[in-house]
């Protein structure tokens, strides 16, 4: 014996209104700030995405970066001194500097290269890199010693383990050092350790209170400083090599 399915009476089922119809229109996205919808469904989503160096945001008309223009909005290599005078006559820290006459190398020449260049200490030529991955300025120690740079004490000693080929250094003392590099001239406060690879080494101390840009392109550095923005230039690694080598043949 079979039991009959009672029919579904259709005209007895309605369709419920769903949840809170009519008050969409008071929903608010806080994306794009439109009413009707969902931050979830905003229809105005946008990425924003960095490419060959223009930004611009999916769904939007593609506005490039200025490529004249820095972060500051100052129009690149203008209004700021460029060059880097010639070095004086003397000695680059107890080593003769002979200059040399070069020709600026293409960009690429600064690819894998950080910034190296020469600085003025007591009148004495050093020799100064900038790193933006070193977390501390730091002066070489003969250059204190033989400067007569006045020291302190460290309020915070600590260990470097990279700067030399002898293992983990104590930083203890720090020094004041005034510098110029062209015609930029500063005086803060360095680290005191033993190094090889530089005099002078300017880190992410240095940049951040300077608010100093970077060219990854060029491997320039512009700096503000007396109510002035100058560019600094690298030297070509003609000129490093020359150095170096250089400073090899005085030991």
């Amino acid at each position: 014996m079979t039991s009959a399915r009672p029919k579904e009476n259709k005209a007895a089922i309605k369709t419920l209104p769903a949840k809170n119809e009519g008050s969409s229109a008071q929903i608010q996205c806080f994306k794009c700030f439109g009413r009707g919808h969902k931050t979830n469904q905003c229809p105005n989503r946008k990425a924003l995405v960095l490419r060959d160096e223009e930004y611009y945001s999916e769904g939007d008309e593609e506005i490039p970066m200025d490529p004249g223009l820095d972060s500051d909005g100052d129009k690149i290599h203008e209004d700021m001194h460029a060059e880097i005078p010639p070095p004086p006559a003397g000695k680059f820290f107890a080593v003769s500097w002979r200059a040399l006459t070069t020709t600026r190398q293409p960009e690429i020449d600064q690819k894998e290269n950080i910034f190296q260049s020469r600085c003025l200490v007591e009148g004495q030529l050093l020799f100064v890199i900038v790193d933006g991955c070193s977390c501390a300025n730091v002066v070489i120690q003969d250059v204190v010693k033989r400067l007569g740079l006045s020291t302190s004490r460290h309020a915070t000693p600590y260990n470097l383990d990279w700067l030399n080929d002898y293992g983990a250094i104590k930083v203890q003392w720090q020094a004041i050092v005034r510098f110029e590099i062209g015609e930029y001239n500063d005086e803060m406060m360095f680290d005191v350790a033993p190094m090889q690879a530089t005099h002078l080494l300017l880190g992410r101390p240095w940049q951040f209170d300077g608010r100093v840009c970077h060219y990854g392109g060029s491997n320039c550095y512009k700096v503000r400083h007396g109510g002035r923005k100058i560019l600094l230039q690298p030297l070509t690694m003609t000129e490093v090599r020359e150095y170096q080598r250089q400073l090899e043949d005085g030991r």
